[in-house]
């Protein structure tokens, strides 16, 4: 039998300055923890210990952790001398806890802080190794380097040590064994996920909910089998069932899986037989349940050749018998398909059966919406939740309540995160004070949103499915007949079905609309179901079409629902895939009369089951059928069409046809069966005119450097020789293909693909003849459209530059300024004005908002203009991109008064030249800032006197900070006009050090960052090099106390070496020959280049 083995367990606590705490055990300094007090960390180091070493039978580790207690607690002083130049630091002294014991006559000390330890055999001796083991770790890590390094080993007020108990379990090696071979077989984790539920899932259930605690609680079986539509939340049952055991503290746990989840994870070399046995096993022995996701899945899974059971029917005598608890779910059609596979299979569930809820909807759905919202602030206004019952009720009736409602306003919620309109801003407080609470704001979800969400799932326009919004009848048949030539009675009578369901006059429960579209070949069927398609939902691409004469037998039939289980319908999946869509069955009398039976259940009750027992609904669709139905005899009857036959006669005769050929069960489920009629010459001609205007748009035309013109004349040829009454437009589409396209492509073949081309077509001798030149301008055209071309992309660029720019966290920061003040200015608006830098500076803040929003407006102006200029739709003025490189020059001088704004401090710039000859240096600083228009706002020559070690009294200090003792003598001296040799010393044998100044600018600071550095000049007519150090910074700097010593240039290396011709510069990667002349253009464009990319780097 295992023993229990109880032993201390010790660990170490660092206080932190602002309250936290982060523990770790004493024997495991890397088992870091913040804020977890040491019950919980001594329960999950024993855990964690248990499972990796005793579990494995290393027992010899549970001697490192029998730490006996008498631990005392001392602190530690350790001396650092100060540096050798004492510059970084001066001499300190550190103070750090520690903890020793004494083991066997030996002393034992911890330093957790540093995770140092020492043992000695004296308290001193080990002290003293301590102490030196701190010392060697702040060498080896180089903590003296920084003092950084030196704070961050005293980052913490105090340590602690606390002692609680553990208890660990010790095995026999039988049992040692045993636990090691149950844990390699143990199967459940691999193929489930415990359910732990710590929030409610299911709302209005409670009936239900207690019908499942009550078989789970008997005797009895307690296999359950849920039974419902989708949607009516059987999932949502179980994991509320898992919530409340988890919330009661039961001890039997949920585990769900799914068949594919099963047969994946169980074959295996042994198949999957053994290891659901071993599965089955497990699950009895924790007393745990399992809950598979559609048991009918079940049935399809397992099966192989030689093998006809499933894994369900494998399960039989284990469920039988009680052993296993299966939880499970199916539809209405899925529980009919078991029970005709395996008869008798469910009598050993509990079968619970899920309905729409009759009461109480409404309050389901809004709870679970709030419920899944979480932290989100939403409301659910009055209305919302009725509206999308409506909806669904009508285009979804067989999707179970209240799932798809459920589903459909989390993806509102989600799109809808709460967040402040643009140009608006949350109106705040007092500085210092948080925003009124009546102010927060929250998200609404109204009947509106859920009718824009409807529509922009489905494609449907909103007029068609918001009662309030009228539909305009008139408009809607005049579209349908710019794209449907000469069809006006088909297409007023669609378009009156259509008003019928905009009014909701027409059945639920059924498709959206059904048509029969008959007549001739070529009179615009498809074409018509094509622009209902793009009216209704659209896109033309929600056209769904089958051509039946694929379908003409029983077998090719069955394609449409699936000829397996395994094998989806062609027709059940695309309409799975694409509910809301225009289905189109062409050429219906082609197909086998079996189809018919299928098309029944589609016409009368919008649903159809595929070959799993999934059903599909259909009422979100419109249905289209056409046919060639009494075409032929009607032509026959009439000599070459002389006679026109009237509309109604003309439909009189289709739908007689109709009724002959097809099933009255079948007809009379048809809403609205279309009669077409021929077409005329006159409508012909219209139909070229759009068969050419199409042909034009074509990839061989449109992308082709071409000018296609075509007379009237081939025009009325085409129709003329295009019109067939039998054949429709069909046949003119042929004549235009022969006629005009293949001598098209002939001619174009002989042109390189980059020609300019002009192509007249025109009628001459009785037939179309092309004229073909090619344009002699041809290549100055395309080097224009090159140009065009190159702008529009520069544009583009810019503009999207300049989003970036408002979008970017600088523009944030300064809005975010922008509102601060607005809220100071709200609170006390007179004060607020009598800050005078505070008022100037909130008004600086405006120009650069209005610059901003300005710049943006005219870059788009200029993005439309080439763009249409690009096309051949708009003018291209020559002065473009003269405008677009002045609106550049703008933008970056905005991105330069943003910056200044915003970082002020950077707007003054302290520079220091220090060496023994720093005259020429300072002077090619000055040169640059002059051509940059940078000030200088006062200069000053740093003079080294010997025996001086005092306050001189005669300079007049700009900063406090200056007036500190020390070696060297420092005088102003006027920049204008400075020239090399014009510093005097104010006292014979004072000797010139260095110069400092004090620069005035816009963003100076950064344009002169990257300066510092040792430098190496040959001044004037020397060959020799004077070594030199330049520092720049936006603070003050004390001079140093070494530019005197040689040793204060020798580190770092040289970054920058000028002599005579020759110029080297680490830094920026640069060795070239540049004249003396050229240096200061030189490096200004050097300068230049790199300021605007790192501010264009601060403004991303």
């Amino acid at each position: 039998m295992p023993q229990i083995l109880t032993i201390p367990f010790h660990a170490f606590k660092l206080h932190l300055p602002d309250g936290e705490e982060v523990a770790f055990p004493l024997s495991d300094a890397n088992a870091v923890h913040l804020k977890k007090p040491i019950g919980l960390l001594a329960k999950k180091y024993s855990k964690r210990f248990q499972k990796k070493l005793l579990d494995k039978g290393q027992f010899s580790r549970i001697l490192d952790e029998l730490q006996g207690g008498g631990f005392v607690h001392k602190t530690l002083a350790v001396s650092f001398p100060a540096d050798k130049e004492g510059i970084r630091f001066p001499a300190f002294q550190l103070e750090f806890d520690y903890f020793h014991q004494a083991v066997d006559q030996r002393f034992w000390a911890l330093l957790p802080a540093l995770g140092l330890e020492a043992m000695a055999g004296t308290a001193e001796e080990m002290e003293e190794r301590l102490r030196e083991a701190v010392k060697m770790d702040f060498t080896s890590k180089k903590r003296l380097a920084f003092v950084q390094h030196i704070v961050s080993s005293i980052w913490f007020d105090a340590v602690s040590l606390e002692r609680t108990n553990i208890g660990l379990t010790f095995y026999s090696p039988s049992e040692l064994a045993e636990v090691q071979k149950e844990e390699k077989q143990q199967l459940l984790p691999k193929v489930a996920t415990k359910l732990v539920v710590k929030k409610t899932e299911a709302y209005g259930r409670r009936e239900e909910m207690r019908h499942l605690e009550r078989i789970l609680d008997s005797n009895f079986s307690k296999n359950i089998l849920l039974v419902g539509a989708s949607g009516t939340g059987k999932t949502a049952l179980v994991w509320e069932l898992a919530h409340r055991r988890w919330k009661q503290k039961k001890p039997n746990h949920i585990w769900e899986t799914t068949a594919s989840v099963l047969i994946k994870e169980l074959t295996m070399q042994s198949g999957w037989q053994d290891n659901l046995s071993l599965l089955v096993k497990e699950l009895t022995l924790n007393g745990d349940f399992l809950f598979v996701r559609n048991l009918a899945e079940l049935f399809e899974v397992g099966q192989y050749a030689g093998n006809e059971v499933s894994m369900a029917e494998y399960l039989r005598p284990y469920i039988s018998r009680g052993e296993l608890t299966l939880i499970s779910e199916c539809t209405k059609e899925e529980r009919a398909r078991i029970e005709l596979r395996s008869p008798n299979y469910l009598s050993f569930f509990q079968v619970v059966r899920l309905e729409e809820p009759k009461k109480g909807l409404e309050a389901i759905i809004r709870q679970k919406v709030l419920d899944i919202a979480g932290a989100k602030k939403v409301e659910l206004a009055a209305g919302a939740i009725e509206e999308v019952i409506r909806l669904h009720r009508r285009f979804s009736p067989y999707s179970g309540m209240p799932g798809k409602p459920i589903r459909f306003l989390e993806s509102i919620l989600f799109a809808q995160a709460p967040s402040l309109p643009a140009g608006k801003t949350q109106k705040r407080g007092k500085v210092g004070q948080p925003a009124p609470k009546e102010e927060v704001q929250k998200t609404q979800i109204g009947r509106a949103a859920v009718l824009r969400q409807f529509s922009n799932e489905s494609g449907m326009p909103l007029f068609m499915i918001e009662p309030d919004m009228p539909m305009e009848v008139a408009e809607v048949k005049s579209r349908f007949n710019k794209n449907v030539f000469g069809q006006k009675k088909a297409v007023d009578t669609v378009v009156d079905m259509l008003a019928a369901v905009k009014t909701a006059l027409t059945r639920t429960g059924k498709p959206i609309a059904s048509f029969l579209f008959v007549g001739p070949t070529g009179v615009g069927k498809t074409e018509l179901a094509k622009v209902l398609s793009d009216f209704m939902f659209g896109s033309r691409e929600r056209l769904l079409r089958f051509d039946m004469s694929e379908f003409s037998d029983p077998l090719s039939v069955m394609r449409l629902t699936g000829q397996g289980y395994f094998s989806d319908g062609l027709l059940t999946s695309a309409v799975r895939r694409e509910p809301f869509c225009v289905l189109l069955f062409d050429e219906i009398e082609k197909a086998d009369p079996s189809f018919y039976d299928l098309l029944l259940q589609i016409l009368g009750e919008g649903r159809l089951s595929d070959s799993q027992g999934k059903l599909v609904n259909f009422c979100s669709a419109i249905i289209v059928m056409t046919s060639n139905i009494g075409a032929a005899r009607m032509q026959a009857g009439r000599i070459g069409w002389k006679k026109e036959p009237g509309a109604g006669e003309v439909a009189g005769h289709f739908i007689k046809a109709v009724e002959k050929n097809f099933k009255p069960e079948l007809f009379n489920r048809i809403d609205s069966v279309v009669a077409f009629e021929p077409l005329s010459k006159e409508v012909v001609r219209q139909v070229v005119e759009r068969e050419i205007g199409l042909f034009k748009a074509r990839e061989g035309i449109r992308f082709r450097r071409l000018e296609f013109n075509i007379g009237d004349g081939v025009l009325d040829y085409l129709a003329d020789k295009g019109y067939n009454a039998r054949y429709g437009a069909r046949y003119l589409q042929r004549a235009i293909r022969e006629e005009l396209i293949i001598p098209t492509a002939i001619a174009l073949n002989q042109y390189d693909h980059d020609d300019q081309l002009v192509i007249n077509a025109v009628f001459e001798n009785n037939k179309i003849e092309l004229q073909t030149s090619s344009d002699p301008l041809a290549f100055e055209l395309l080097m224009e459209q090159w140009d065009k071309l190159t702008l529009a992309d520069q544009t583009s660029n810019l503009r999207r530059k300049m989003m970036l720019l408002l979008e970017g966290p600088l523009f944030v920061r300064m809005q975010s300024e922008i509102d601060i003040m607005e809220g100071e200015r709200d609170v006390d608006d007179e004060k607020f004005w009598e800050d005078l830098d505070r008022s100037a500076q909130y008004s600086n803040f405006l120009v650069a908002k209005e610059k901003s929003a300005a710049l943006y407006e005219e870059i788009k102006k200029f993005e439309i203009e080439i763009a249409l200029a690009t096309l051949e739709q708009g003018t291209f003025d020559a002065g473009y991109e003269e405008r677009l490189a002045r609106w550049e020059a703008s933008f970056l001088e905005l991105k330069l008064l943003i910056y200044s704004l915003l970082y002020p401090e950077n707007n003054l710039c302290f520079l220091s030249v220090y060496g023994t000859a720093p005259q020429a240096v300072f002077l090619f600083y000055l040169k640059i800032l002059e051509k940059k228009g940078f000030a200088v706002r006062w200069a000053q020559a740093i003079w080294y006197r010997e025996g001086f070690n005092g306050i001189d009294n005669d300079n007049p200090y700009h900063l406090e900070e200056e007036k500190v003792p020390g070696p060297y003598v420092k005088r102003l001296f006027q920049v204008e006009g400075f020239t090399c040799p014009d510093l005097w010393p104010p006292q014979p044998g004072d000797r010139l050090y260095g110069i400092e100044a004090c620069l005035d600018g816009e963003a100076i600071a950064l344009y002169l960052g990257n300066e510092p550095g040792n430098q190496q000049w040959a001044t004037g007519t020397a060959e020799t090099l004077v070594s030199l150090h330049v520092n720049t910074s936006n603070a003050f700097q004390p001079t140093p106390e070494g530019i005197r010593r040689q040793q204060f240039y020798q580190k770092p290396k040289p970054r920058r070496t000028v002599f005579q011709l020759e110029l080297k510069d680490s830094h920026y990667g640069i060795q070239t020959q540049v004249k003396p002349k050229d240096l200061t253009s030189f490096f200004v464009d050097l300068l230049d280049k790199r300021f605007w990319k790192v501010l264009e780097e601060i403004f991303l």
